[in-house]
């Protein structure tokens, strides 16, 4: 799951009917798997016929493969009778509804197979009007248990979301002050996992402006905290003794972790991408420094914090050195300009300004001062004055060649061809 829309989506759809349903058909006779295929158009029902089986060992196979949502079967098969079928596939798939099929010589079959738990029978020949009814109330019931068992998920996440929001509620009164000594630190502690020897470490995950994505949650924060907390769970490795929401600072998300130094922080980098890629909103982390006791939950929680903050500012002006590199490649890209000068002239790591730099503008730094360069060199190019070589030596290429190849990429066209164009 990428995006918190996605999670959004699940949740919207958890009551609904299914799209497509999976039919099995079962028969020893080639023409009554054909009469049942073509009896009638199964498209129009939003059913998917599977590969039909010619006996009860084989159909046994299909259900197991593809757990299909309708099996309907002959009660008298080669290998395998419908009954004995019916009788597994409830054991191994008891969510597919069986339909038996039956000639008048095999109804002491049908009733056993009702018994058994078969949902009807169609008896042999079979009418189109007949087919029809059977097939409804077996849709029926398989949307029935559908909904039940998605009404049965989403009380289940509310539960969870409500029951996390106590939680969220009673940490981060400790991480406040409210809680953060005496005998009140001990029953709260005990929901906690037990401490690595190694010690832990708080991380904080802010994520900018939640509110706005509260309508997606109809104006539930504990449903939002509860998404945005899911997602966290699902990418962490490392020893986790707490994860909540700062409630009374909804923006901010604590998780206590163990593990080394070097496994922490990248578990920290990878929480941002992830968290950012998931609900669309700037992400800023902070770790604390290592604690061992649980009296140093709150002093932890402020470390992390304090940290957070800092990164954020560093960012900030590290934005602002962006916006003025951009501005100077604009005014100079006929200079000689490699990353590695522009990191030491805007004091900002390598790696990480070209991460940034692309996250600015959507393009990577070289991308970037290409463009600005053929842009250039096609404005120069309606002025006569200039040759193909000036131009390109004015816009920051001494190698004639190499301009022309990384001009006809740009634009389709070497640069003699793009001037005669552009010239008539």
């Amino acid at each position: 799951m990428n995006d918190i829309r996605e999670f959004v989506y699940e949740l919207e759809n958890l009551t609904k009917k299914k799209d497509i349903y999976r039919l099995l058909i079962a028969d020893d006779e080639a023409w009554v798997q054909e009469e049942l295929s073509d009896l009638i158009e199964w498209e129009r029902y939003g059913i998917r016929l599977l590969p039909a089986a010619g006996d009860g060992e084989a159909a046994l196979e299909t259900v197991r493969a593809e757990r299909p949502d309708i099996l309907i079967t002959d009660v008298n098969m080669p290998f395998m009778n419908g009954v004995e079928l019916l009788k597994k596939v409830i054991d191994e798939s008891p969510d597919t509804v069986v339909i038996m099929l039956s000639g008048y010589d095999d109804f002491h079959y049908v009733r056993e197979s009702l018994v058994a738990g078969a949902l009807d029978y169609l008896m042999k020949p079979i009418s189109k009007m007949d087919l029809i009814n059977v097939m409804k109330r077996a849709l029926d019931v398989i949307n029935e248990r559908i909904v039940t068992q998605n009404d049965r998920r989403t009380e289940r996440g509310i539960l969870l979301s409500a029951a996390g929001s106590l939680n969220d509620r009673e940490y981060s009164e400790l991480i406040t002050g409210n809680n953060a000594v005496g005998s009140s630190l001990r029953p709260l502690m005990q929901t906690m996992k037990e401490i690595p020897k190694g010690g832990f470490v708080a991380i904080m995950l802010r994520v900018a402006s939640p509110e706005t994505l509260l309508p997606l949650f109809e104006q539930t924060p504990s449903l939002l905290a509860y998404a945005i907390k899911h997602r966290i769970e699902q990418e962490i490795s490392l020893p986790l003794l707490l994860l909540f929401n700062n409630i009374y600072n909804t923006e901010e998300y604590f998780l206590y972790v163990g593990g080394s130094a070097k496994e922490i922080s990248k578990l920290s980098l990878h929480l941002r991408r992830v968290l950012s890629e998931f609900t669309s909103k700037e992400v800023t982390t902070g770790e604390s420094s290592l604690y061992f006791s649980e009296q140093d939950f709150a002093a932890a929680a402020v470390e992390a914090r304090r940290s957070c903050k800092k990164n954020e500012a560093a960012e900030g002006s590290a934005k602002d050195n962006v916006h003025r590199m951009i501005a100077y490649i604009n005014e100079n890209y006929a200079e000689e300009l490699s990353l590695s000068e522009l990191s030491d002239q805007y004091n900002i790591e390598s790696t990480y300004l070209s991460r940034l730099f692309k996250k600015e503008t959507g393009e990577t730094l070289t991308a970037y001062i290409t463009e600005r360069r053929i842009e250039q060199a096609i404005k120069l190019m309606a002025e006569a004055a200039y040759s193909i070589n000036d131009i390109a030596t004015l816009v920051g290429y001494d190698d004639y060649n190499y301009f022309n190849r990384v001009f006809k990429k740009h634009t389709g066209y070497s640069p003699s061809e793009y001037r005669k164009l552009s010239s008539k």
